[in-house]
């Protein structure tokens, strides 16, 4: 297999590894691409053979020839029908699906002003993945939406670590 078969067929196993797993000769269907690219490849490097030995310095015309290959490659492989992302499409069904952050700025403002409990921090951490630390700061913020607007990339992350927890507790049980 050439190595433009091999990008693609790892790009494939990146992108779509369900997918990736159910093709029939993986190893045939990739060299073949690959061979059916890399023909692509040459014959736009035939147009330009004349542009490149135009030039008289000889490190100047290879690295012009590596850089019209690359550009050539880059083209053929723009041509290549990838499958959708699986994992972004999981992601997207799963922060539609799954619960939303808001129930965590709710049980803040039900609790504002009172005494939280560490074995409540530890269930609502264990679920929501957040930090005790910004829990007991959200509990104690007099405005906890904003406190919870205040900081996105901590939720953001959080969000994420569910995501993959999910997804790998699927993948188990699969």
């Amino acid at each position: 297999m050439n190595p433009l078969g091999e990008l693609v067929r790892e790009r494939w196993r990146a992108l779509a590894p369900t997918n990736f797993a159910t093709l029939e000769n993986q190893e045939e269907f990739f060299s073949e691409l690959g061979k059916a690219l890399q023909a692509e490849v040459k014959q736009a490097l035939r147009h330009t053979d004349a542009l490149t030995t135009q030039t008289g310095d000889e490190a100047a015309r290879a690295g012009h020839y590596a850089a019209l290959q690359r550009q050539a490659e880059e083209i053929a492989l723009d041509g290549v029908p990838w499958p959708a992302d699986e994992l972004a499409s999981t992601r997207e069904e799963w922060d539609s699906t799954s619960p939303h952050d808001d129930h965590v700025v709710e049980w803040a403002w039900e609790n504002m002003g009172e005494l939280v409990f560490q074995d409540e921090l530890e269930d609502l951490h264990a679920k929501w993945l957040l930090p005790i630390e910004f829990l007991e700061r959200l509990a104690a913020a007099p405005n906890p939406q904003g406190f919870w607007d205040a900081n996105p990339q901590v939720v953001e992350a959080c969000r994420a670590a569910r995501w993959k927890r999910d997804i790998a507790a699927e993948r188990r049980e699969s």
